[in-house]
């Protein structure tokens, strides 16, 4: 283990990059010689100086709270960065009436029925950390970068191989502009916008924070996207304009409001998630406030969903459409119907719930960052289901293709893995080389293959064939794995800059969004 003085003034620029502090950065970036390090910017994950001590934090709270037998003191006293601790001790029938409390449930019984055919034994019980659940999810959003605001278009993205050739892929190249379209800046958009649409100065329409979740209209027309400004932004993907929305009968209206106050006054809440119904009726976005809402397709704001304790990660329409699924940070798992009625909620994770998916209208699947999966149904007070160590760190996201039979999982462990709830036995993995945050799979077959998206911290967009290699991914270890990885493996596109947060393929899966850091949203035309 080494550290050097340069990696600890780096991860510090990063901070002070990270949250805003415009002056000490400049004086701190020309003091610390940063334009002169060898350092690999796009290798350092955001928020890192802020992990690193939250990592630093918990040693130390599990180092002051373990005896020397290995057994554990019952500490109620907050543990700090700042300040000395003195231990508040309580006995363990009071630490577990305490915990009791403030869970607001009783201790739940873990469902001895596996996902997976496998014996999967139970996990040792978490202890909980001094930071609470919801400290590291405010922590972790405010440490995303706001990186400097880019209105040109890359042109030194890397290959694009399609079908094992490759060939070099720039998006500024006219003869591309029907491959990829790069919806960016609101200033541009508003400027070439027709009569009509939303004016340049609307704040709920100018393009000014970082892209976190994009989603398309069931029409294929128009494209939802969440900010870190607290707007949810609706393109136009033909002409770039912003901030339009189709109405039944045909007519437009204005732009989704600021998705964070209900008001089209940026609140400066994170969207972290929005969704489409299966109509496009309505559009559902959830915040860092831990409110989730309903629009109409007209821009009007529905119904405000309040029950959630910490942050909204996750959120999903059953196919129906008529049911919306809620996960957040506070471990809770809630079904909403169109008029912002609970209709059931559940608590099966350990950590917080990162990503829902729906299998039918009424089964769905839980993740979290416990790395364990959940099978759910409507009406059942316990999950039908569990595997609790589905992935070897927190699991980011979870989709199922449109048969419902194969589910994909992604995780920090840069591995994602698809389920094949038949025989319930995962596939081989698919390596990637840095943490996979988000994939997608294509809502139709693309010239008769079933495709799948993913994007993980390299700033890559990568395209698989799952029924190419089927047989030989099924159960395949070492050099064999790896093989059949590369064999799905289609195409491969680093248009991006930074890391990409979001993918969305449009409803005829002609056509992949992705969205990130580096300010941009980029259109990659999948059939041609």
């Amino acid at each position: 283990m080494s550290m050097t003085s340069d990696e600890v003034n780096y991860l510090v620029y990063r901070y002070l990059l990270e949250s805003g502090f415009t002056h000490s950065l400049f004086t701190f970036q020309a003091e610390a010689a940063i334009d002169k390090s060898t350092i690999n910017g796009a290798q350092v994950a955001p928020g890192a100086l802020i992990r690193f001590l939250q990592k630093g934090l918990q040693f130390a709270d599990i180092e002051a709270h373990v005896n020397p037998d290995g057994t554990e003191r019952h500490c109620v006293a907050p543990f700090g960065l700042i300040g000395r601790h003195t231990c508040l001790l309580v006995s363990h029938e009071r630490a577990a009436a305490l915990a009791k409390e403030a869970t607001g449930h009783r201790p739940r019984r873990r469902p001895g029925r596996q996902l997976c055919s496998r014996t999967t034994p139970a996990p040792p019980r978490r202890r909980p950390t001094s930071t609470t659940t919801h400290d590291q999810a405010r922590l972790a959003l405010e440490a995303l970068a706001r990186s400097p605001h880019r209105t040109r278009l890359f042109t030194d993205a890397g290959p694009w191989p399609i079908g094992g050739a490759s060939a070099a892929f720039d998006p500024s190249d006219p003869s591309l502009q029907n491959a990829v379209r790069v919806l960016y800046d609101h200033a541009y958009a508003t400027s070439t916008a027709a009569p009509g649409t939303a004016a340049a100065g609307n704040a709920a329409a100018e393009h000014d924070a970082e892209v976190f979740v994009c989603a398309w209209h069931p029409d294929g027309q128009w494209l939802a996207t969440g900010h870190k400004d607290g707007h949810a932004r609706v393109w136009e993907v033909a002409t770039g304009a912003c901030t339009v929305l189709p109405v039944a009968g045909g007519a437009t209206a204005a732009a989704v409001g600021d998705a964070a106050s209900g008001t089209t006054d940026a609140g400066g809440k994170d969207v972290t998630t929005l969704d489409w119904n299966a109509d496009g009726t309505y559009l559902a976005t959830g915040c860092y406030d831990g409110l989730a809402r309903l629009w109409s397709a007209s821009g009007t704001l529905r119904a405000t969903l309040a029950l959630h304790e910490g942050p909204v990660f996750a959120l999903r329409w059953n196919p129906a459409g008529d049911l919306l699924l809620t996960g957040g940070v506070d471990r809770r798992v809630v079904v909403w119907n169109t008029a912002g009625e609970p209709r059931q909620q559940l608590v099966c994770h350990a950590l917080p719930c990162l990503d829902v998916a729906w299998r039918t209208n009424d089964t769905f699947v839980t993740c979290g960052a416990d790395a364990a999966l959940f099978v759910c149904q409507l009406g059942s007070p316990e999950p039908l289901a569990a595997l609790m160590d589905a992935h070897a760190s927190e699991i980011n996201v979870v989709r199922f293709d449109p048969s419902g039979r194969y589910l994909a999982t992604a995780s920090d462990d840069q591995k994602v893995k698809i389920w094949d709830f038949s025989p319930d036995t995962p596939w081989s993995p698919l390596e990637h080389t840095r943490e996979v945050y988000t994939l997608c799979w294509a809502p139709q077959p693309v010239e008769g293959r079933r495709l799948l998206a993913t994007a993980c911290f390299d700033a890559t967009v990568r395209l698989y064939d799952v029924d190419r290699g089927l047989a030989a991914m099924r159960g395949a270890t070492g050099p064999a794995a790896a093989a059949a990885s590369r064999a799905a493996l289609q195409a491969q596109c680093r248009a991006h800059r930074d890391i990409i947060y979001a993918l969305a393929f449009s409803p005829d899966a002609a056509f992949l969004a992705s969205a990130g850091f580096d300010w941009c949203l980029h259109v990659l035309n999948v059939r041609d």
